[in-house]
């Protein structure tokens, strides 16, 4: 448990990996700023917010690391491991 209570921000938290590294950290009673491409679509999002204290620790921020600017507003510091830019975009593969 955290003694005093940190915000972490999670990228991608959606995925497999995110969604388990979001329930782990809201477990140690971390605040999580889940960033999602679309908090209003329940379908990809409601299984984190049904995770043990989610209510009280959660939020979910819409923001796509392929979108310039789009963690301006989450006001953390963002440090990420996530696959090579060029296959995120699979069509760019597709070019070479």
């Amino acid at each position: 448990m955290v003694s005093q209570k940190e915000t972490v921000c999670v990228t991608g938290a959606s995925g497999f990996i995110g969604s388990w590294l979001v329930m782990r950290l809201l477990e140690r009673g971390y605040f999580v700023r889940a960033t999602v491409r679309d908090p209003g679509n329940l379908k990809k999002v409601q299984h984190l917010l049904d995770l043990p204290n989610a209510k009280t620790l959660l939020t979910l921020w819409k923001a796509d690391l392929s979108e310039e600017g789009s963690y301006d507003e989450t006001d953390v510091t963002v440090f990420s491991t996530w696959q090579h830019p060029w296959i995120l975009n699979q069509k760019i593969l597709r070019t070479k």
